[in-house]
């Protein structure tokens, strides 16, 4: 089919399909099946597979446009790309009720793709490690920072998971040694579902004390005559244990928790700001850059509550926790922040938290807390921000919508 002008179209009558039914295109038959389950299509490149449940027909014509006939009447459009098997969300996207067209699944042959060995893949860790918590065969997350190809195919995308485990911790800390955590690297995901074995080449970066790397990926991190505290961001490169081959396809047949996880993870390292409310508890962010947006709806405005921002470290500092207390008056709102502000092992902070309440584009409130010192390895407590608010604007966009929400500019730099 490949460079051929198509005209497919497929029938379906509304009571059932036919059993093995011929399919033609261009008044030539190709090999193929129609039946109660799917319309599957055999061709050089690939399979082509569209279950029949709602579908009246399909048509595709030879600029490359689909046209899909819903057993509803509705119609839906979209690119169809016979050569490269691919086929657009648009087709899902204009639909009234999507789900309509539950699947549509397209399958190439794949290609084999050579991995040779020594292949370099960036990793970044992806969750905090500390030889507090750390136990012998321990999982540890990494996830691909950045694409890594092979020739014009992707084999490992940004955001693929790699897979570690702790082969021994030391927490003796006599001569003041600090203590110590041994992880090695074992494999990294593809996208064709398949784990390549890796070992590490370099030492992790930061501002951290970290082991040097020994035989077979296996790396230690050690405490500065303490505990080991590794935070996610640190990156280290490794590289391909064997040669070896992976195929072009993209399987679904995946670890997919550990995709997820790392798409999480990545999510909002360059996204204008964080949604404090859709951090998932458990779950690790790669490190921002100062300085750091993030947001949340305003709480009820008469209540106390605390919201939590642990999970985002900026400048290797984080915001623990936020005390908010609102109080009503006769012609303003009175709301006052207490934040929490921890600062990994590296350097004395200088931190600013400057706040704003908007509704929409309409900024109702300014506040800040000026600039203060964080000590490494400490928690600042009671840092204080308070907002004035007019009380009738804010009654009144709490009642037209949208929701009101608090923006905290998160400024950390070295002393």
């Amino acid at each position: 089919m490949r460079g051929v002008p198509v005209l497919l179209l497929l029938a379906a009558a509304t009571a059932g399909l036919a059993q093995d039914r011929a399919i033609t295109v261009d008044d030539r038959q190709i090999e193929g099946r129609l039946d109660n389950q799917e319309i599957a299509i055999e061709a050089e490149q690939g399979r082509l597979v569209i279950p029949t449940v709602s579908i009246s027909s399909i048509g595709l014509s030879s600029d490359g446009t689909a046209t899909v006939m819903l057993r509803n009447a509705q119609r839906l459009t979209g690119r169809l790309d016979v050569d490269e098997f691919r086929i657009a969300q648009e087709l899902y996207s204009v639909a009234l009720d999507p789900s309509e067209v539950r699947v549509i699944v397209l399958e190439k042959r794949p290609d084999p793709i050579p991995i040779q060995r020594g292949t370099r893949i960036p990793l970044e860790l992806a969750e905090m490690v500390t030889s507090a918590r750390a136990n012998l065969d321990q999982p540890i997350r990494f996830c691909v920072s950045e694409d890594v190809s092979v020739g014009d195919f992707v084999p490992f995308p940004r955001g693929a998971p790699a897979f570690a485990e702790v082969t021994g911790t030391d927490t003796n800390r006599s001569l003041g040694r600090g203590d110590e955590v041994g992880i090695a690297l074992r494999q990294v995901a593809a996208r064709d579902g398949s784990k390549v074995p890796i070992e590490g080449t370099e030492e992790l970066s930061g501002d951290y004390s970290v082991g040097s790397i020994l035989t077979f990926g296996v790396f230690g991190l050690r405490g500065s005559g303490g505990s080991v505290r590794q935070p996610p961001g640190a990156r280290i490169t490794a590289s391909v244990l064997n040669d070896t081959t992976v195929t072009s396809a993209l399987s679904a047949d995946t670890d997919a928790d550990s995709w997820s996880y790392c798409e999480e993870y990545f999510r909002y390292q360059h996204a204008e700001y964080v949604p404090v409310e859709k951090l998932i508890n458990g779950q690790a962010y790669a490190p921002l850059t100062s300085p750091a947006l993030l947001s949340f709806p305003l709480p009820e405005p008469t209540v106390q509550t605390s919201v939590g921002a642990r999970q985002i470290l900026v400048n290797e500092a984080s915001i623990l926790n936020t005390l908010f207390t609102g109080k009503q008056r006769k012609k303003t709102y009175r709301f006052q922040f207490l934040f929490s502000i921890y600062v990994e092992e590296s350097h004395d902070r200088w931190v600013e938290l400057q706040l704003s309440l908007r509704a929409g584009e309409k900024l109702l409130g300014l506040g800040g807390s000026g600039r203060f010192e964080a000590e490494e390895e400490k928690t600042t407590n009671n840092v204080d921000v308070d907002l004035v608010v007019d009380r009738p604007a804010l009654d009144e966009a709490l009642r037209s919508g949208p929701t009101p929400r608090i923006w905290i500019e998160f400024l950390v730099r070295k002393q």
